[in-house]
């Protein structure tokens, strides 16, 4: 049988690789490799994509305030704290920025990740009552992911199944190195793709213009 190039079973094939392992056919198949890879391979995901703001992954989106409204009395804890309670996008796993669509670009504004009242969601915490969030989506199609992406899922895999595997630390500690360097790659290239925002006047400056 053919080995797919692409996919989870192609990402977990990189991560046998890094420690020795023999390769699979499948996630789905019979043997310690896969069983260990299956294990670990959702995990590692989502935490390569909370590691950094990674653009294939990056959303923009105003969000609806929360049902959960936000007094103004001394009874409400949040009074004089936060003026607004916003909805947490379900397919969010990270917010990395709050903006105010009326504010200068580059300004970002303060923000808090809470429970809702109920405790069943999470909710957004904010002085902003119309913000546009900035944040990193729960992405499973490999198909959107960078190359820098899969080569750093594939290390921080391969840090997790080697033990279960039957590999020594020192295997280990190579791999979460690699992993490491990975991600900080992946900031520097990052960096090398973008214009950045102006930087703004001084308020002080702005105020004599």
């Amino acid at each position: 049988m053919a080995k797919s190039i692409s996919g989870p079973t192609h990402i977990a094939n990189m991560a046998l690789s890094h420690v020795g392992a023999s390769d699979i056919e499948s996630l789905e198949e019979d043997s310690s490799e896969a069983n260990q890879s299956r294990i670990f391979y959702d995990i590692c995901r989502r935490q390569t994509l909370e590691a950094f703001d990674w653009t294939f992954a990056r959303r923009r989106q105003e969000v609806a305030l929360h049902g959960d409204i936000i007094s103004e009395t001394a009874d409400d804890p949040l009074a004089g704290v936060w003026g607004f309670r916003h909805q947490y996008p379900a397919d969010a796993l990270v917010i990395r920025k709050i903006q105010n669509p009326n504010a200068p670009p580059g300004d970002d504004f303060p923000f808090e990740i809470e429970l809702s009242l109920d405790g069943e969601t999470k909710s957004i915490l904010s002085n902003i009552e119309n913000p546009v969030i900035v944040y990193t989506r729960d992405i499973e199609d490999t198909g959107l992911f960078s190359a820098l992406f899969s080569l750093a899922l594939s290390y921080l895999l391969a840090s997790l199944i080697a033990y279960p595997l039957g590999k020594k630390e020192k295997v280990v500690a190579r791999v979460i190195r690699s992993y490491d360097v990975s991600v900080t790659n992946a900031a520097a290239n990052d960096a090398n793709e973008r214009m950045p925002t102006p930087e703004r006047d001084a308020d002080t400056i702005r105020a004599r213009i």
